[in-house]
Protein backbone atom coordinates (compact mmCIF):
# COMPACT_ATOMS: atom_id res chain seq x y z
CA UNK A 1 0.00 0.00 0.00
CA UNK A 2 2.74 2.45 0.93
CA UNK A 3 4.65 1.55 -2.21
CA UNK A 4 1.51 2.21 -4.28
CA UNK A 5 1.03 5.68 -2.78
CA UNK A 6 4.69 6.50 -3.33
CA UNK A 7 4.45 5.44 -6.99
CA UNK A 8 1.36 7.61 -7.39
CA UNK A 9 2.96 10.71 -5.79
CA UNK A 10 6.27 10.57 -7.67
CA UNK A 11 4.90 11.93 -10.98
CA UNK A 12 3.07 14.64 -9.07
CA UNK A 13 6.27 15.65 -7.26
CA UNK A 14 8.18 15.68 -10.52
CA UNK A 15 5.48 17.83 -12.10
CA UNK A 16 5.59 20.28 -9.13
CA UNK A 17 9.38 20.46 -9.32
CA UNK A 18 9.26 21.20 -13.04
CA UNK A 19 6.65 23.90 -12.49
CA UNK A 20 8.72 25.39 -9.69
CA UNK A 21 11.77 25.52 -11.94
CA UNK A 22 9.70 27.16 -14.69
CA UNK A 23 8.40 29.71 -12.19
CA UNK A 24 11.92 30.60 -11.04
CA UNK A 25 13.03 30.94 -14.65
CA UNK A 26 10.06 33.18 -15.34
CA UNK A 27 10.99 35.42 -12.41
CA UNK A 28 14.59 35.57 -13.60
CA UNK A 29 13.37 36.51 -17.08
CA UNK A 30 11.23 39.28 -15.62
CA UNK A 31 14.26 40.62 -13.73
CA UNK A 32 16.36 40.47 -16.89
CA UNK A 33 13.65 42.44 -18.71
CA UNK A 34 13.54 45.03 -15.95
CA UNK A 35 17.33 45.47 -16.09
CA UNK A 36 17.13 45.89 -19.84
CA UNK A 37 14.44 48.56 -19.48
CA UNK A 38 16.53 50.71 -17.14
CA UNK A 39 19.44 50.82 -19.54
CA UNK A 40 19.66 54.18 -21.30
CA UNK A 41 18.52 54.49 -24.89
CA UNK A 42 21.18 55.66 -27.36
CA UNK A 43 21.23 59.43 -27.77
CA UNK A 44 22.95 61.63 -30.37
CA UNK A 45 26.54 62.82 -29.94
CA UNK A 46 28.86 64.74 -32.27
CA UNK A 47 32.53 63.77 -32.63
CA UNK A 48 34.84 66.61 -33.69
CA UNK A 49 38.19 66.18 -35.44
CA UNK A 50 40.64 68.42 -37.30
CA UNK A 51 43.63 68.48 -39.61
CA UNK A 52 46.93 68.45 -37.75
CA UNK A 53 48.66 71.75 -37.11
CA UNK A 54 45.55 73.83 -36.43
CA UNK A 55 45.00 72.95 -32.75
CA UNK A 56 41.37 72.15 -33.63
CA UNK A 57 40.64 75.82 -34.37
CA UNK A 58 40.58 75.31 -38.14
CA UNK A 59 40.38 72.48 -40.66
CA UNK A 60 37.68 70.78 -38.63
CA UNK A 61 35.22 68.02 -39.47
CA UNK A 62 32.75 65.96 -37.51
CA UNK A 63 30.58 62.84 -37.55
CA UNK A 64 27.27 62.11 -35.83
CA UNK A 65 26.92 59.01 -33.67
CA UNK A 66 24.59 57.59 -31.03
CA UNK A 67 25.72 56.21 -27.69
CA UNK A 68 24.30 55.41 -24.26
CA UNK A 69 26.71 57.66 -22.32
CA UNK A 70 29.50 60.19 -22.74
CA UNK A 71 32.02 57.50 -21.84
CA UNK A 72 30.73 55.22 -24.62
CA UNK A 73 30.56 58.16 -27.05
CA UNK A 74 34.20 59.15 -26.47
CA UNK A 75 35.33 55.57 -27.08
CA UNK A 76 33.20 55.34 -30.24
CA UNK A 77 34.46 58.70 -31.51
CA UNK A 78 38.06 57.51 -31.12
CA UNK A 79 37.27 54.25 -32.88
CA UNK A 80 35.64 56.03 -35.85
CA UNK A 81 38.16 58.86 -36.21
CA UNK A 82 39.06 59.43 -39.89
CA UNK A 83 42.75 59.02 -40.70
CA UNK A 84 42.58 62.29 -42.66
CA UNK A 85 41.66 64.22 -39.46
CA UNK A 86 44.22 63.12 -36.85
CA UNK A 87 43.49 65.71 -34.14
CA UNK A 88 40.77 64.69 -31.66
CA UNK A 89 38.88 67.87 -30.73
CA UNK A 90 35.62 67.31 -28.87
CA UNK A 91 32.55 65.20 -28.15
CA UNK A 92 29.22 67.05 -27.82
CA UNK A 93 26.23 65.61 -25.95
CA UNK A 94 23.55 67.16 -28.14
CA UNK A 95 20.71 66.47 -25.71
CA UNK A 96 22.61 66.83 -22.44
CA UNK A 97 20.41 63.95 -21.30
CA UNK A 98 22.32 63.01 -18.16
CA UNK A 99 24.36 64.59 -15.44
CA UNK A 100 26.98 61.91 -15.96
CA UNK A 101 28.43 63.52 -19.11
CA UNK A 102 30.39 66.12 -17.14
CA UNK A 103 31.93 63.51 -14.82
CA UNK A 104 32.71 61.06 -17.62
CA UNK A 105 34.29 63.85 -19.66
CA UNK A 106 36.68 64.67 -16.82
CA UNK A 107 37.52 60.98 -16.33
CA UNK A 108 38.54 60.81 -20.00
CA UNK A 109 40.84 63.82 -19.66
CA UNK A 110 38.49 66.30 -21.31
CA UNK A 111 37.37 69.76 -20.22
CA UNK A 112 33.59 70.15 -19.77
CA UNK A 113 32.09 73.18 -21.52
CA UNK A 114 28.54 73.67 -20.25
CA UNK A 115 27.55 76.26 -22.86
CA UNK A 116 27.05 73.54 -25.48
CA UNK A 117 27.33 70.35 -23.37
CA UNK A 118 30.72 69.66 -24.88
CA UNK A 119 33.68 67.60 -23.73
CA UNK A 120 36.63 69.50 -25.14
CA UNK A 121 40.02 67.90 -25.81
CA UNK A 122 41.72 70.47 -28.03
CA UNK A 123 41.00 73.95 -29.38
CA UNK A 124 38.94 76.90 -28.18
CA UNK A 125 36.39 77.64 -30.92
CA UNK A 126 34.15 74.58 -31.15
CA UNK A 127 33.37 74.39 -27.43
CA UNK A 128 33.27 77.78 -25.73
CA UNK A 129 34.49 77.59 -22.15
CA UNK A 130 31.96 80.06 -20.74
CA UNK A 131 28.21 80.36 -20.46
CA UNK A 132 26.34 83.65 -20.51
CA UNK A 133 24.46 84.55 -17.33
CA UNK A 134 22.02 87.36 -16.59
CA UNK A 135 22.24 89.02 -13.16
CA UNK A 136 18.97 90.49 -11.92
CA UNK A 137 18.72 93.37 -9.45
CA UNK A 138 15.98 95.76 -8.31
CA UNK A 139 15.25 98.97 -6.47
CA UNK A 140 14.70 98.58 -2.74
CA UNK A 141 11.16 98.13 -1.50
CA UNK A 142 9.75 96.20 -4.47
CA UNK A 143 10.78 92.67 -3.43
CA UNK A 144 12.30 92.24 -6.91
CA UNK A 145 8.84 92.31 -8.53
CA UNK A 146 9.25 95.82 -9.91
CA UNK A 147 11.98 98.36 -10.55
CA UNK A 148 14.26 95.69 -11.95
CA UNK A 149 17.44 95.87 -13.99
CA UNK A 150 19.99 93.32 -15.20
CA UNK A 151 23.48 92.86 -16.60
CA UNK A 152 24.97 90.10 -18.74
CA UNK A 153 28.26 88.41 -17.97
CA UNK A 154 30.24 85.31 -18.94
CA UNK A 155 31.26 82.67 -16.41
CA UNK A 156 32.32 79.01 -16.43
CA UNK A 157 29.64 77.92 -13.93
CA UNK A 158 26.79 79.06 -11.70
CA UNK A 159 29.00 79.47 -8.61
CA UNK A 160 31.30 81.89 -10.41
CA UNK A 161 28.36 83.67 -12.02
CA UNK A 162 26.65 84.32 -8.66
CA UNK A 163 29.86 85.66 -7.13
CA UNK A 164 30.52 87.90 -10.15
CA UNK A 165 26.91 89.13 -10.16
CA UNK A 166 27.35 90.21 -6.54
CA UNK A 167 30.56 92.11 -7.28
CA UNK A 168 29.01 93.71 -10.39
CA UNK A 169 25.83 94.85 -8.62
CA UNK A 170 25.01 98.52 -9.23
CA UNK A 171 24.66 100.63 -6.09
CA UNK A 172 21.41 102.05 -7.49
CA UNK A 173 19.81 98.55 -7.49
CA UNK A 174 20.48 97.17 -3.99
CA UNK A 175 18.17 94.12 -4.08
CA UNK A 176 19.78 90.94 -5.46
CA UNK A 177 17.06 89.07 -7.36
CA UNK A 178 18.31 86.22 -9.55
CA UNK A 179 21.06 84.71 -11.72
CA UNK A 180 19.83 83.15 -14.94
CA UNK A 181 21.75 80.86 -17.33
CA UNK A 182 20.82 82.21 -20.76
CA UNK A 183 22.10 79.11 -22.58
CA UNK A 184 20.74 75.92 -21.04
CA UNK A 185 20.97 74.39 -17.60
CA UNK A 186 24.17 72.51 -16.84
CA UNK A 187 24.09 69.51 -14.48
CA UNK A 188 25.81 71.53 -11.75
CA UNK A 189 23.55 74.62 -11.93
CA UNK A 190 20.84 73.43 -9.48
CA UNK A 191 23.27 72.25 -6.78
CA UNK A 192 25.48 75.34 -7.07
CA UNK A 193 22.39 77.53 -6.87
CA UNK A 194 21.24 75.79 -3.69
CA UNK A 195 24.74 75.99 -2.18
CA UNK A 196 24.60 79.79 -2.62
CA UNK A 197 21.22 80.01 -0.88
CA UNK A 198 19.14 80.36 -4.04
CA UNK A 199 16.01 78.54 -5.19
CA UNK A 200 16.43 76.69 -8.50
CA UNK A 201 13.66 77.33 -11.04
CA UNK A 202 14.11 74.84 -13.91
CA UNK A 203 11.41 76.34 -16.15
CA UNK A 204 13.42 79.52 -16.56
CA UNK A 205 16.90 78.03 -15.92
CA UNK A 206 17.18 80.50 -13.08
CA UNK A 207 18.60 80.69 -9.58
CA UNK A 208 16.13 82.86 -7.67
CA UNK A 209 17.02 84.86 -4.56
CA UNK A 210 14.08 87.26 -4.18
CA UNK A 211 10.77 87.93 -5.90
CA UNK A 212 8.38 85.78 -7.87
CA UNK A 213 8.10 87.32 -11.34
CA UNK A 214 11.57 87.10 -12.89
CA UNK A 215 12.01 83.36 -12.28
CA UNK A 216 8.62 81.57 -12.30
Amino acid sequence: MHRFIANLLCPLLLLYTACAVDTVNAVENVNDTAEALVQADPTPFICGYALSGYSCDNGRGHIDITATSMQAAIASCHAQQPASLPDFCYVIDTENWSGFSETQCAEAGGSWRPANSCCNFMGTLSCPAQSTYRCGYALAGYNCNNGRGSVLLSAPDMTTAIATCHTSQPASLPDFCYVKNTNQATPSDPTQCAAAGGSWRPASVCCNFKGSLSCP
